[in-house]
């Protein structure tokens, strides 16, 4: 993941994509859930 041209998380993406880095990326809480393989994001708070 990339903000303003430095990274912010790297590796596999059922690591990566977590509600702490969606939270750094976009600045938004968010609740992050996969269930075999979709991906559920749903946002806590505007």
């Amino acid at each position: 993941m990339l903000k303003d041209g430095k990274i912010i998380a790297d590796g596999d993406q059922n690591k990566v994509i977590n509600s702490e880095n969606i939270n750094k990326l976009f600045g938004i809480q968010v609740e992050v859930a996969n269930n075999n393989g979709l991906w559920n994001i749903n946002r806590l708070s505007k």
